[in-house]
């Protein structure tokens, strides 16, 4: 199946034609996620203009025991509230969810001060490290 015929499909949701897909890349996490329970654990990548989110994780250790119905190991379920991800999970799923909250605001800060000066000489992450 063509990349095309994904966006028709995705289109026929909406009973829209749908025959280009206009992405904002890097949203801010208020744009794609209702709340802010999850910063930090999941990162928005981009948004389409009729609402479909693309999103990464930081890859945080999970612990089994608090899976539920919407987030397991094996995949996190959304529900859709005014175009944004509302999370229904359990966050203690993942390990480090409030470490993660908390570095965030410092790692973003660090890079909107020296983002491109890391983008222009191609800083490495152990380098970058050393620095922290």
């Amino acid at each position: 199946m063509s990349c095309r015929n994904v966006w028709q499909e995705f289109g026929n949701l909406y009973n829209e034609k749908v025959t280009v897909m206009v992405m904002k890349m890097y949203p801010s996490f208020n744009e794609v996620f209702a709340n802010n329970e999850l910063l930090g654990v999941f990162y928005p990548l981009c948004s389409s203009e009729h609402g479909m989110h693309f999103i990464s994780s930081n890859g945080l250790w999970m612990d089994e025991q608090y899976e539920t119905e919407h987030n397991t190991f094996n995949y996190v379920k959304f529900e859709m509230q005014n175009g944004k991800y509302d999370f229904k999970g359990d966050i203690r799923l993942y390990k480090g969810y409030e470490y993660a909250k908390k570095i965030f605001p410092i790692l973003e800060n660090d890079f909107n001060v020296n983002g491109n000066e890391y983008l222009a000489k191609k800083i490495k992450p152990a380098f970058y490290i050393k620095l922290c």
